[in-house]
């Protein structure tokens, strides 16, 4: 099976539901679109993170550190710390804002990223 760059893709679902989008490849084939939640953490500044929600994970790291966003720009370059995909762009949607909460905020820091919450409370020391 190609891979995704390699193929163009239409622009019309297999199915008509939002819930599962799949597309048909120039070669017949079919793959699922994936939505991805990544949380990117600066190399400049370690303790600085970022969430955001993307169906392209090489692209938007590119984006974030070539700064054409205006939130990153000012820590690149980034890494991605971690990422977690779902099948349905609401479930994407929902946790993406879940972690920008306060209790997501906890949660990612207790559970996702605890070297971070570390770097965070070393640095609070000195």
């Amino acid at each position: 099976m190609a891979s995704r760059s390699e193929v163009e893709v239409s622009a019309k679902p297999l199915r008509s539901s939002p819930s599962w989008q799949l597309w048909r490849t120039k070669q017949g084939e079919a793959e699922q679109v994936m939505y991805h939640v990544y949380i990117l953490a600066s190399l400049k500044d370690p303790t600085r993170i970022y969430i955001g929600r993307t169906t392209d994970l090489h692209k938007q790291l590119q984006e974030h550190n070539s700064g054409q966003s205006q939130f990153t720009k000012s820590y690149t370059p980034w890494r991605f710390e971690t990422y977690i995909s779902f099948s349905k762009e609401h479930l994407a949607v929902a946790f993406e804002r879940y972690l920008k909460a306060g209790s997501g905020h906890a949660f990612l820091k207790k559970r996702l990223l605890p070297t971070i919450s570390e770097t965070e409370k070393l640095n609070r020391i000195k």
